[in-house]
């Protein structure tokens, strides 16, 4: 049974200026209504010619696609004329077959598809449309896929073809950020379309070509009752399909201006200004237009005066807005003169748009682009269907606004523009935050002829120039710190990494993870000032610290400017002299580092790790663990404990510091010593490491990992340690 009915009428005698005689739009009846399956049905009645025009919007466009599926939307609009089920053939030559004109299209918002046929032909239509709305995948095959995919490729191929169509081709990519609905062309790009499989197209399919996402209108001369009693016949047994989530405004935001430079085999250089403006019917919007039409379209407007008939400048300038779902885009384009100043050019575009974001349009620049709009409302009306006509103006306010019903509203949004409108959304949205690109000729280049050259032997290589070891200086401090200073006075910059050999390898199978705890609890405070104190006296120096650990050596790092070496290396001191190892940090790191190992199986990577670790040097070996923990050798380790490894092993006799750049052993001697004075401690002892049984077969390992799309393949062998003569040779 059918919903209730929705009657609406948009109407009627809208006074335009004063300075015109109002003009009296023709009626645009309707009836709205929808089918239980949700398919939207409008019906507009226009008895004066024997024609129906037929149009329906699949609310799906280039928006819609994933990353890696460009071009789906604009793909399947081919698709959808390959045949169906229970009309397999090719839907245009059907479609004239029955004496009908037929056409489709796609954008970033949405699908169309409409025909124009006799009132006797109206059923066959109807049950065309609704054959390949629902049983289209039934006849869907590789041939008939691999065939469109062949087409939309070579539309694209045409469209690189075309004049200044490199900057097109790339400008959703450059205009929009990534993640927008938007930031990708709707023809999308040659790998994404030659990749498509059979089993993607039909996912897309079902996903989107449903009557819930649909909309079909109907405009001309018909029979009401009658074609409801068709279109519940033809339509109503198609499955609904599930709601589709969309994006409502994202405005990107420009800061400044973003400028582009391309090349193409063009003659002329061209400048193509872009902003992003309202969306499609939102405050603003209308405004916009007027102001591009007042700017930069035809011979009246103001840009194309300027640098075209006075400066002579410009061989042609237009300016447009592309209203959209989402967000609109205005584009102004200057195409140069031949040997144009691009400088002067610029110059007077940004002059033109002060000046009209200053004072605004005259009232005769208003008025004639108000006239311009009303008598293309009236104009449009004249067509039952195809691109703009009557059904196609009905399906695009259901499409955009929710309903049918803003014939009268979209007339009055433009009657109403006042000078002060158009130029404070003009001020607003047309400034300095834009794009600009720049696409110039080709140069003149090509190849010259030159002697004979053998290309088939390589030329006798000349002798390398050798290379020279960097002296590396060292020293022992009395507290048992092994300094080594490298000079590198390219900037005046300092790297610090001190090593201590101590690594996940020194502590016990039940405490796993201590060593990484211990050393990360170095830079969450200190006696003097906490983390945050802490990490703002580094951000203050311009200083980056750091700490890791490994399964044989833990590392604090830093890099710092050679004149602030001194402060940085104090806050070096200050954490390995007086760690405040603090409990509330403490256990707030170490629920952190739970959550942190309970995640690790989401990630086939880190499972494949940590499992091929055990598998080759054992559970109770020490490098069978990948030191990061495990949950319950996380919750067992104590604030006391992860104490007593830093002070045990973090000491400067189980110390290597390196310094390399702007300084030399001496220098660095006075700063390491003046900062770690109170630094002491005498190694503890290595850790036993016993040597791991060695392989003498392969082995194949199975980890289950249920939903996951890929396998992790993970090939391991035993290497020679890292002390090994060879080791340098062979790594």
């Amino acid at each position: 049974m059918n919903r209730a009915i929705l009657t609406a009428f948009a109407v009627l005698m809208l006074a335009v200026p004063r300075t015109a005689p109002a003009t009296d739009l023709p009626e645009i009846p309707f009836e709205f209504y929808t089918l239980e399956n949700g398919l939207e049905v409008i019906l507009h009645e226009d008895h004066s010619t024997p024609m129906v025009g037929f149009n329906v919007w699949y609310h799906v466009g280039s928006k819609n696609e994933r990353p890696g599926r460009s071009g789906f939307a604009h793909l399947f609009e081919h698709m959808m004329f390959q045949g169906s089920e229970h009309q397999d053939g090719e839907y245009l030559q059907m479609i004239q077959g029955l004496g009908g004109l037929v056409n489709g299209s796609t954008n970033e918002d949405r699908t169309n598809y409409w025909e124009i046929v006799p009132p006797s032909r109206l059923e066959a239509t109807l049950l065309l449309e609704a054959d390949r709305m629902g049983w289209l995948l039934p006849a869907m095959t590789e041939e008939k896929l691999a065939n469109q995919q062949d087409v939309v490729r070579n539309e694209r191929r045409q469209s690189e073809g075309r004049p200044y169509s490199s900057f097109w081709l790339n400008f959703n990519e450059e205009f929009y950020p990534a993640g927008h609905p938007y930031d990708h062309s709707v023809i999308g790009i040659h790998e994404d379309l030659e990749n498509a499989t059979l089993e993607d197209v039909k996912d897309f399919f079902r996903t989107y070509y449903t009557p819930t996402n649909a909309t079909i209108s109907i405009s001309g001369d018909f029979d009401p009752a009658q074609t409801k009693e068709w279109i519940e016949k033809y339509f109503a047994e198609i499955p609904p399909g599930k709601p589709v989530q969309e994006v409502d405004v994202w405005i990107p935001e420009l800061t400044g201006e973003k400028r582009l430079a391309f090349q193409d085999r063009v003659q002329l250089k061209r400048l193509t200004y872009s902003w992003h403006t309202p969306p499609f019917y939102h405050d603003g919007d209308a405004d916009i237009d007027f102001a591009a039409a007042i700017l930069g379209s035809g011979r009246t407007s103001r840009l194309y005066k300027r640098l075209v008939h006075q400066d002579k400048l410009a061989q042609s300038v237009s300016f447009r807005q592309e209203s959209q779902q989402i967000v609109s885009v205005a584009i102004l384009e200057v195409t140069l003169s031949p040997g144009a100043d691009q400088a002067a050019v610029e110059r007077i575009v940004d002059e033109e748009l002060a000046r009209f974001a200053k004072e605004g349009p005259t009232k005769r620049e208003l008025d004639r682009v108000r006239n311009g709009y009303e008598a293309r409302f009236v104009k449009d009306v004249q067509r039952i269907g195809s691109w703009g006509g009557i059904n196609d103006r009905l399906n695009r306010y259901n499409h955009y606004l929710g309903t049918p019903d803003y014939f009268r509203q979209d007339f009055e949004r433009y009657s109403s523009r006042t000078a002060e409108s158009v130029r404070s959304q003009s001020a607003r949205w047309l400034g300095k935050n834009r794009m600009l690109t720049v696409i110039s000729p080709f140069p003149d280049v090509r190849a010259v002829a030159t002697a004979n050259v053998d290309r088939t032997t390589l030329p006798t290589p000349t002798d390398d120039t050798p290379f020279v070891t960097p002296a590396l200086a060292r020293t022992r401090l009395e507290n048992g710190l092994e300094l080594m200073v490298l000079e590198h006075r390219e900037l005046p910059l300092v790297r610090m990494e001190l090593t201590f050999r101590s690594g996940s390898a020194a502590e016990s199978a039940d405490r796993e993870g201590l060593c990484d705890v211990a050393a990360g609890m170095l830079m969450e405070g200190t006696r003097s000032h906490d983390k945050f104190e802490f990490q703002d006296e580094l951000d203050f120096l311009g200083t980056d610290a750091w700490v890791w650990t490994g399964h044989d050596r833990s590392v604090m790092g830093m890099q710092s400017l050679r004149k602030h070496l001194g402060a940085s290396l104090d806050l070096v001191a200050e954490a390995l002299l007086e760690p405040a190892f603090d409990e509330a940090e403490f256990t707030s790191d170490k629920e952190r580092r739970v959550v942190d190992i309970r995640r690790e199986s989401e990630q086939p990577q880190t499972v494949a790790n940590k499992v091929t670790r055990r598998m080759m040097f054992g559970a109770d070996h020490p490098y069978g663990r990948l030191g990061s923990g495990t949950v319950a050798s996380m919750e067992a380790i104590q604030l006391a404990e992860a104490r007593e490894f830093a002070k045990t092993h973090f000491v400067p006799g189980n110390a290597t510091m390196i310094l390399v750049g702007d300084l030399t052993l001496a220098e660095a001697e006075v700063e390491v010593r003046r900062a770690l004075k109170a630094w002491k401690g005498d190694a503890p002892a290595a850790p036993a490491i016993a040597k791991p049984e060695p392989r003498t077969e392969r082995a194949v390992y199975l980890v289950d990992k249920p939903g996951d799309s890929q396998s992790t393949v993970s090939i391991a062998q035993f290497g020679i340690p890292r002390n090994h003569e060879d080791w340098e040779t062979v790594f």
